[in-house]
């Protein structure tokens, strides 16, 4: 499914590049995207964050997210810490997501998937 989702926006912006655009506001783009089968919220929220460059946008359940989270010894959920961040969610993601990185690059090889996959929910 994720497959066929890739394949039908890849050809959508072959057909019509100007479809997602720096131009276009958020929601606008979240709606885009929605529209396609396999593209959910998660997805949505990602490109809105990397192509537009929303400032405020937080993936809570992302398990990057709840990895780099935990590598800092945050002790409350990460949607509930990025309250604080208001309108910078973006950046809070982006730190999360580097401390979980760096944690990763301190693990054995074998054990830097499992680690990743098995952050318990916060």
């Amino acid at each position: 499914m994720r497959c066929d989702a890739l394949r039908l926006v890849a050809e959508m912006l072959t057909e019509n590049p100007n479809t997602i655009d720096f131009a276009q506001d958020q929601e606008a783009l979240r709606e885009t995207l929605l529209a396609f089968p396999g593209v959910g919220r998660w997805t949505s929220a990602y490109v809105a964050m990397r192509v537009l460059g929303a400032p405020d946008v937080m993936l809570p359940n992302d398990v990057a997210v709840l990895a780099g989270a935990r590598a800092l010894g945050l002790s409350e959920a990460p949607e509930d810490i990025a309250k604080h961040f208001q309108p910078w969610r973006s950046y809070f993601t982006l730190h999360l997501w580097n401390a979980a990185t760096e944690y990763a690059a301190t693990l054995k090889p074998d054990s830097r998937q499992r680690a990743i996959a098995t952050v318990p929910m916060l």
